[in-house]
């Protein structure tokens, strides 16, 4: 719904999104997404920031997780020669 640039350098991109408010187990919750883009860096870095919104008195509790889609079929490639980073 909204977006913010932060930096917008030679050296650095740095800006927010906001998203709109979604539904979690019956409690609107909003997104802000802070993106930075760095020049000559192979790797940018998402940053995730939720904010519940409750009624006054009413206590919640959200549990963030962060997961993996499994595939099926999908296959495994290691390279053991070359070093992660």
């Amino acid at each position: 719904v909204r977006s913010n640039v932060l930096a917008n350098g030679p050296i650095r991109v740095l800006f927010e999104l906001e998203y709109d408010l979604f539904p979690v187990e019956g409690v609107s919750v909003s997104e802000t997404k802070r993106v930075s883009l760095d020049a000559g860096q192979q790797f940018d870095q998402f940053e995730s920031h939720y904010k519940p919104f409750v009624f006054p008195g009413k206590i919640t509790t959200l549990t963030p997780a962060a997961g993996l889609k499994k595939v099926a079929g999908e296959t495994l490639e290691i390279n053991a020669g070359k070093p992660a980073f």
